[in-house]
């Protein structure tokens, strides 16, 4: 793309588009008025996933903290139509085969966003509490109640809002919402 207008003072990216160094820079040339000119390297943004750690206060989970990540914005929606797809009002044994396939795809989409927990069972024996792995395995040998409360919570503190699972969870707190600037864009300039 070329300006039509170079001697306007306009700058316009040129069709040679941006290259990357062996350094993994970004550089791209622009049109100056009638000079090309090289821009400064510009080095790559890489945003991480931001792991969340979800503490809970009710009384039967105090000292419970899990870390989990956050996910995609896809990922996110998709959770809450699955969330929102199940009627709190209904029990289990009322739930169809698509209800318990939304349950089962929650808990691998949340298996596979934990990180760690402080999760341990009593020895049988008698000693020690044993850490229970962080593993998809693991989530599934835990109880119901346990595991609603982990995604609720976790679903709170990725999104902001609870998630409309039934149970309630006084877990994460909610991120605060960002305005997003609604005025109206200049005008195009004259061709």
């Amino acid at each position: 793309m070329t300006d039509p207008n170079p001697s306007a003072g306009h700058v316009a990216y040129t069709g040679l588009g941006p290259s990357v160094t062996a350094g993994g820079d970004v550089e791209a040339t622009v049109l100056d008025g009638n000079r090309a000119q090289q821009r400064a390297a510009v080095k790559p943004f890489v945003r991480a996933h931001r792991v969340f750690t979800i503490d809970f206060d009710a009384d039967d989970l105090a000292g419970f903290e899990v870390k989990a990540r956050s996910v995609s914005i896809g990922q996110f929606l998709h959770l809450m139509k699955l969330a929102t797809s199940l009627d709190p009002a209904r029990t289990t044994k009322d739930f169809s085969d698509e209800d318990m396939a939304a349950v089962e795809t929650m808990f691998t989409l949340f298996a596979d966003a934990l990180v760690s927990w402080n999760l341990h069972a009593p020895d049988p024996d008698g000693g020690p509490p044993i850490p229970v792995p962080a593993t998809y395995e693991a989530l599934m040998a835990q109880d119901p109640d346990l595991m609603f409360h982990l995604i609720d919570g976790w679903m709170t503190a990725v999104g902001g809002v609870a998630a409309p699972l039934g149970a309630t969870s006084s877990a994460g707190a909610p991120s605060p919402a960002v305005p997003i600037p609604m005025v109206a864009p200049s005008p195009s300039p004259p061709t």
